[in-house]
Order: C-alpha cells, then structure tokens, then sequence
C-alpha cells in the first residue's frame, strides 16, 4: 500500500507522520490534500523530562466519505532524550475487552472451559460471531464433559473419548441434561453448514450459564451434606 507523509509540528518541533495512502473502507486511494476535520497532539506526560504523546489526524475519504482516524505515537530521541524523534509510528488503540467471569469453583473443575469461553467471549465483542459460536459449543463440551469426570474419575478416558451426548448421561441432575440438549443442538447449528434451528448464541450462552448455576447447586449440596454429616459424627444437635 503507498503512503503519504504528513509533517507537524510538535512542541515546536517538526515531525513526519507516514499516512496511509488508501481508505480504510473503501480501498480507494486518497488524494494528498484530503480533507482534514481534526488533528492535534495530546501529551502523555506531565512535568517529565522525557516527551511522549499521540497525534491524531481525523481524515474524511471524497470516496465513500468515511471518517478515518490515524493515530501515531510521539517518542523522544533515542540519541538526545530532550527533543522529540522526527517520526511518528502509526499507533493502534485497542479496546480492553471484560474477561468472562467464572466462580472459583468452576474453574477448579473445568479450566479449559473457562479458557475457551473466555476466548470465544472476546471473539463475540470484536464481532467474529461465526467463530464466536463454535467457541461457545466448544466450551459447552469441556465443561459437561469435565463436570462428569469430576463425579466420575475413574471414567476419565471414556468419558474424555465418547460423544458430548454419551457423556451428558453420566450426569444425573435432570436440569443439566434439559438444558445441555438444547445448547448442544444450537452449538451444532453454529458448527454445521445447514442451520436446523432459528436460536442465536446468546440463548446457547444462557443455556451454557444455567448448567453452571445447577453446576454450582450440586456441588453446594454436596458440601452441605458432607458438613451434615461431619455435625452428626461429632455428636452436634
């Protein structure tokens, strides 16, 4: 792609900005005198002794008249600290995307799952909701599959090597098995060419969050019972 340079000035100093030569959107490639709506420099520090920023440069393409943002990254010298470098680096500013947040209990049992969700979340909020999909029917799979191990340890290696569907009935909690059936037919038409249902993956995400809260459930009343249990032997009413 060709590029243009752009030079600014900077605290009194001149600066080259290496623009894109084409838009972002449209391909098209842009005159040297596009239109520019805003540009300026922000400082990152304050009171330092070293100089360091982002220049911003709002263009509009004459083509598709998108607004386009270029951003670049404001340094010092690196052989006199005291003055800026003469170029700018294009800098990219990347949201911060919330992590998937999972009781501990959850992720002792099942941390793979915990990962992939994790990773088809991000996938989701960058919108990459084809891949997002089999992410979610992925992570759907380590967390029934890991969850019946747990109740079943010496069935590891069956367990770990049979279908999603096999797996779901080493689980006796009714509630787990009615809601996993459901999310694994939406996680399969997420997977699959030909869509057999008009559900989405935030009902599979839904559908994923109660069998973690059933999840939850029997592992409390498993713990609350075992506790009954150790009152009893210790002779407490």
């Amino acid at each position: 792609m060709s590029h243009q340079t752009k030079i600014v000035k900077v605290r009194n100093q001149l600066v080259h900005l290496q623009l894109p030569g084409r838009c972002k959107i449209c391909g098209a490639s842009l005159p040297v005198k596009t239109e520019v709506l805003s540009e300026g420099y922000t400082s990152n520090m304050r009171g330092a002794y070293a100089e360091h920023g982002t220049y911003y440069l709002v263009q509009k393409c004459p083509f598709c008249e998108s607004v386009l943002t270029n951003l670049f990254s404001i340094r010092p010298d690196s052989r006199n600290r005291t003055r800026i470098s003469e170029y700018g680096r294009p800098a990219v500013q990347t949201p911060k995307i919330k992590e998937a947040d999972f009781p501990q209990q959850i992720s002792d049992i099942s941390p793979r799952f915990v990962s992939v969700y994790t990773q088809s979340f991000k996938a989701e909020r960058i919108g990459l909701t084809e891949l997002a999909g089999m992410g979610y029917r992925k992570a759907l799979e380590m967390l029934v599959k890991d969850y019946a191990i747990h109740k079943f340890p010496n069935l590891g290696t069956k367990i770990a090597k049979e279908s999603l569907q096999d797996a779901l009935t080493q689980i006796d909690t009714n509630e787990i098995k009615v809601l996993a059936q459901v999310a694994i037919k939406i996680g399969n038409d997420e997977t699959h060419y030909y869509r057999k249902h008009d559900w989405d993956i935030s009902e599979l995400k839904g559908y994923i969050e109660s069998i973690n809260v059933f999840i939850l459930s029997d592992l409390n009343t498993i713990q609350a019972k075992v506790r009954l249990d150790e009152d009893h032997s210790s002779g407490h009413q």
